[in-house]
């Protein structure tokens, strides 16, 4: 059992006796789904209230019907503000299928496209229950006035924010653009907004209900345990050539479908070149390829005509391919938050998956200079966690009181795991690593974050990543002091877990021991 040490917070819900029985007829007769997940039912009958809600859901959770219903029974607009356009794709795609009419408006549209969107939005009766827009769309003068008129006709139900910790500097994927959706409860205080995110800590969430202006929000959370995922870690420099243990884990799931994680655009054009050079049908995904060709990859592994695609962390955000059964991260993941979304991407059908985290001293290096503290998570439960479902679950304010039988390789294969954290603390200690690149830095030009990437992907923003990177360096330094009192779930702070270790002094390598010169 899993104890959330914040809990769900909501008011009495007055719709449910005009809704309630319309409820199941929409999810079944237009959604084709059987029954509600664990509270979709509360939620959406939340916000046919007209009551600010937030939804704190792990991917695979059913975040999306939580807005997506709403439209229908009200038959209201819902406008929902989305970062990534190929997601919003898929969504229109879906949601069109089954006969809910949906738009975006986006910069992807050629002006014919966007004229006829236009015109349907300014039509005396515009046909249509979802428009999916970015955060950038919000502030244009242009689009303001749409909404404006959509308001005086009474048109619009809902706002509907997903990865609404975008709008967090302590989010693990700040957005400045996020900022400004508090235009939306300023201007239209009396329509009511649904922030929605697969990962917040309890200072993220209270940064999006101030930073949106939402008044006494109703707040659903979920525990953000996968009790189908098992968590593993294989540690690069065990191994001469660390590709060769990668092919070998794929070609025992070859038959499966998965993702491969890579920190930069560069890594995976070498993965996918060599796994393609053993014989591999994989395909590739990131910001350096054009849109059509990132569109037809994600297509095919939606059809699974792929199998394997190796990307950077935008791929796969909201496609609603529930039968992966791996996520691999090739590099060390930046954070637990973006880690545990990623991971979540595995096993959405409740059937067994692994997240294997590929992880090297050379990753760590090159990821602490970017993050600091948050890379001290990731080394914790990759290196001195006695569990590693329990150091997620901490990072998140939960507690695990009974462990899963299927739980992670610290649990289930210790022995093995303690042998090769001893083998590799023996080789760094001697210098003997397979490492001969120098560690990355903010200053090098051609390294990406993630982060930055995923901007590029999502927004079609080019501010530059040390632009990025300096807001939250100054967030940070400016907000020391609270950082330190938040809640303990940081790995690095928790208490009563003899496996996590605080380390006062600055670490070299991912054991926390400097290496000989």
């Amino acid at each position: 059992m899993f104890r959330p040490l914040f809990q769900t917070k909501t008011k009495p819900i007055n719709a449910a006796v005009r809704y309630d029985k319309k409820l199941d007829d929409v999810l079944h007769n237009t959604f084709h789904i059987a029954d509600f997940r664990p509270q979709q039912r509360d939620i959406i009958l939340s916000t046919l209230n007209n009551t600010d809600t937030v939804v704190i859901m792990p991917t695979g959770g059913g975040k999306s019907l939580c807005f997506q219903l709403q439209s229908v029974l009200t038959n209201k607009i819902t406008i929902v503000i989305s970062p990534l356009i190929s997601l919003m794709q898929n969504h229109v795609d879906a949601l069109n299928a089954r006969g809910v009419v949906s738009y975006i408006f986006n910069s992807s549209l050629t002006k014919s496209e966007a004229s006829r969107v236009l015109a349907i939005l300014n039509s005396t009766s515009p046909e249509l229950y979802l428009l999916y827009v970015t955060p950038e769309q919000i502030k244009t003068q242009r689009f303001q006035n749409i909404m404006n008129k959509l308001n005086d006709n009474g048109k619009i139900g809902l706002f509907a924010i997903d990865e609404a910790h975008c709008i967090s500097q302590w989010g693990h994927d700040f957005r400045p653009s996020y900022l400004e959706l508090s235009y939306l409860k300023q201007t239209f205080p009396q329509i009511p907004v649904i922030a929605l995110t697969a990962t917040a800590t309890e200072k993220v969430k209270d940064d999006i209900i101030k930073a949106l202006g939402l008044k006494d929000p109703n707040i659903f959370t979920s525990t953000f345990d996968r009790p189908n995922i098992y968590f593993r870690v294989l540690y690069k420099d065990l191994y001469e050539n660390p590709q060769e243990e990668l092919l070998k884990y794929l070609t025992q799931h070859q038959q499966e479908g998965g993702i491969v994680y890579c920190s930069t655009r560069n890594e995976c054009e070498l993965l996918e070149k060599y796994l393609k050079s053993k014989g591999f049908r994989v395909g590739k995904y990131h910001a350096g390829m054009s849109a059509s060709d990132r569109e037809s990859v994600q297509k095919m592994w939606e059809r699974k005509e792929t199998g394997i695609v190796i990307a950077t962390v935008a791929f796969g955000m909201g496609i609603d391919r529930s039968d992966v059964r791996f996520v691999v991260h090739w590099n060390i993941p930046k954070n637990i938050e973006g880690f545990i979304q990623e991971a979540g991407r595995a096993g959405r059908d409740g059937k067994p998956a692994e997240s294997v985290i590929f992880f090297g001293n050379d990753d760590f290096s090159r990821d602490k200079a970017l993050e600091g503290e948050k890379s001290e998570e990731i080394r914790e439960l990759c290196v001195e966690c006695v569990c590693r479902r329990k150091c997620i679950l901490k990072h998140f304010c939960e507690t695990l009181e009974r462990k899963n039988e299927r739980c992670c390789d610290l649990c289930n294969e210790m022995g093995r795991v303690k042998e090769d954290l001893e083998k590799v603390k023996i080789k760094l200690s001697r210098g003997n690593t397979r490492t001969t690149t120098k560690p990355l830095t903010i200053k090098n030009p051609e390294f990406k974050t993630a982060s930055v990437i995923t901007e590029n992907e999502r927004t079609n923003s080019f501010q530059s990543a040390s632009q990025l990177l300096e807001k939250q360096k100054h967030a940070k330094r400016e907000n020391r002091s609270i950082e330190k009192k938040e809640c303990e779930s940081k790995p690095r702070k928790c208490k009563g877990d003899e496996g996590l270790k605080s380390n006062a002094t600055k670490i070299t390598d991912f054991f926390g021991q400097k290496k000989k010169k």
